[in-house]
């Protein structure tokens, strides 16, 4: 996984051409227009890696993930089963980060942290949802597939009184559309399972769409459902202290590393995340 301190302060292009962005480099590639391809042309000899002007894939999904280990995989063979677009190698996915993060504390067994940073009550029931796949069913979650719902929501968070739907974005705030639809999505699943409902826009800080979130939490929060905003780097300060030492110091290093990819109007690299002091 490339990070800021693996790669070029500022990515040097032209009109035909795009060098890798990889700090010890200076390989070429042809110069991608339009939709992102992951086509041998693009890709860095040296480093694997499919580019473009403003970010790169990778040549794996594993390059991209932080917990990889045998149960892992096996649970994202299944996961992929079920999800319909799989974008886990393109560094600026936000499918990447939402395992990255859930995932930790699912492996650390910690999903009650998890109940109490989103705001609902733990009562040790708690269980992850990846992109409609069920781990408990062992297929896509039924509770869907009884909505006759389409939708894919980044990750549903539950317990024995509480649906929460998790709509992330990285770097970009979360569209008011796609929030509408996790609303009216969420509402038929918690009445059909006599829960309590909460959506969670999660998104990097001070990527809110101030406007649009403001009428949401206006509109929303008239009943019992709630509308709760949340960031990444509040949720890795919820980490802290609760992560096994060796895992939280891998998602240390993944926080203060990770990036957006490059600036398209300085072609400048900015960061993921708010660096943690620690």
């Amino acid at each position: 996984m490339l990070g800021l301190s693996d790669l070029k302060p500022r990515h040097r292009l032209t009109s035909t051409e795009v060098e890798c962005p990889v700090r010890t480099c200076s390989e070429w590639v042809p110069r991608q227009r339009g939709r992102f391809r992951l086509d041998d042309k693009f890709r860095c000899p040296e480093h694997g890696i499919f580019i473009s002007p403003e970010t790169w894939a990778y040549g794996s999904d594993e390059e991209n993930l932080l917990w990889t280990n045998q149960e892992d995989q096996e649970l994202l063979k299944a996961i992929k089963s079920v999800k319909r677009y799989n974008r886990f190698k393109h560094d600026r996915c936000e499918d990447a980060a939402t395992w990255n993060f859930f995932r930790c504390f699912e492996r650390a067994r910690k999903l009650h942290k998890l109940a109490e940073w989103s705001g609902i009550q733990p009562d040790g029931q708690e269980e992850l949802v990846y992109w409609g796949y069920s781990a408990n069913e062992k297929q896509r979650w039924s509770a869907l597939t009884k909505a006759r719902s389409r939708s894919e929501p980044d990750l549903i968070f539950l317990n024995s009184g509480y649906c929460v739907i998790v709509e992330a974005k990285l770097g970009a705030p979360n569209r008011i559309e796609q929030l509408h639809r996790f609303w009216n999505l969420g509402q038929q699943i918690a009445q059909d399972r006599a829960v309590r409902f909460v959506l969670l826009s999660l998104i990097c800080e001070g990527k809110t769409d101030v406007t649009g979130e403001q009428f949401l939490v206006k509109f929303m929060n008239r009943s019992n459902p709630q509308f709760v905003r949340a960031t990444w780097e509040g949720m890795f300060d919820a980490a802290s202290g609760t992560i096994s030492s060796s895992e939280y110091e891998r998602l240390v290093r993944y926080v203060k590393d990770k990036t957006l990819g490059y600036d398209r109007k300085t072609w400048s690299l900015v960061p993921a995340f708010r660096r943690p002091s620690n």
